[in-house]
């Protein structure tokens, strides 16, 4: 099970709206809640900072994560 706090959101034209969370067990691990207009549904993707993809899937973005250590600046 994961912890999220919100770091950060908005909203837009037309009713968008997006909310990000940062994982307290993974920190490289964030949540993005978005919808693209006031008519969208909302969806959910899954973040791994170092990782150039997305996901829509916390346990692939985890697999991913781990898989792919972060490397120090």
């Amino acid at each position: 099970m994961t912890t999220w706090h919100a770091v950060q959101g908005g909203s837009g034209e037309h009713g968008a709206v997006f909310t990000e969370y940062r994982c307290v067990e993974y920190p490289r691990l964030t949540r993005m809640i978005q919808r693209a207009n006031a008519e969208g549904e909302f969806f959910e993707t899954y973040h791994v900072d170092g990782i150039g993809n997305y996901f829509h899937d916390e346990q692939a973005a985890i697999r991913a994560m781990r898989a792919n250590p972060e490397v120090p600046a």
